[in-house]
């Protein structure tokens, strides 16, 4: 019934929890919903078809047929699919997916030479910003005290550097701060789990995926447990927003105090 027709938050927790279970039946059940999902609930039934290969063989299939429209799954589910240690889906995920492995120098570069650009052109509205902050990066993170607590605080961090700031946004990848590196974690059951470090110990590590669910594994069922060289964050962030809409958006994470709507 969660699944259904409760809020993102209790949705996204129902399909947490629904990783546990291994049937095919669970896996077909959450990719007939898929596009019915939006927000926190989404990203969790990614994560969850991502995270064994039968499952992610259902989510491409239906990519392959027209049912479901590859824009509609994020690069951190793709990412996740493409550690399975599986053939056929290498394959499917290269054709839809052929930008999703990271950013390349060059296209670092002229994406920050862009941002730069529409910055100097103008001025920006903070009170604009912060409503493109929270739809765009709000879910992981906080700015004065408002937002997700996925990825780090951004209050703290030099946001006076535009250019170390685009630095991060443009490629995070290029240096991820301590305590949020990405690790992955391959299970005995064959799932494939990814996510920020929240607890090891010798019982049981635990990871939170950019859905901001936790997921909880025994240390006696875990076959690997590696971090990557990759960000959880992914790249592409700004590529949507018009030049004024970045103006709006550094403005805000630019201010020195909390913005008011």
């Amino acid at each position: 019934q969660a699944t259904g027709d409760a809020s993102q938050q209790i949705q996204a927790g129902a399909l947490a929890a629904l990783m546990n279970y291994s049937s095919p039946e669970g896996g077909g059940f959450v990719l007939q919903r898929l596009t019915q999902f939006q927000g926190d609930a989404l990203l969790a039934a990614e994560s969850l078809l991502a995270s064994r290969s039968s499952w992610s063989r259902m989510l491409l299939a239906a990519v392959e047929a027209g049912q479901i429209r590859a824009s509609l799954i994020s690069h951190a589910a793709v990412r996740r699919m493409a550690m399975q240690n599986d053939a056929e889906l290498q394959v499917l995920l290269t054709k839809h997916w052929p930008d999703a492995g990271g950013i390349s120098a060059a296209d670092a570069q002229a994406e920050t030479a862009r941002v730069l650009a529409a910055l100097g052109a103008g001025s920006g509205n903070p009170k604009v910003g912060k409503q493109l902050l929270m739809q765009n990066c709000g879910r992981c993170h906080l700015l004065w005290e408002e937002g997700g607590r996925v990825g780090p605080d951004l209050t703290p961090f030099a946001r006076d550097n535009v250019e170390r700031m685009l630095s991060s946004i443009v490629n995070p990848s290029v240096e991820i701060r301590e305590g949020f590196e990405n690790y992955v974690a391959v299970a005995a059951d064959g799932r494939v789990l990814n996510g920020f470090l929240v607890q090891k110990d010798s019982q049981v590590v635990i990871l939170r995926g950019v859905d901001g669910q936790n997921v909880i594994l025994r240390q006696d069922e875990i076959d690997d447990l590696r971090v990557l060289p990759q960000s959880v964050m992914p790249e592409g962030t700004l590529k949507t927003l018009a030049d004024q809409q970045l103006r709006d958006l550094f403005a805000y994470l630019r201010s020195t105090q909390p913005v008011n709507y």
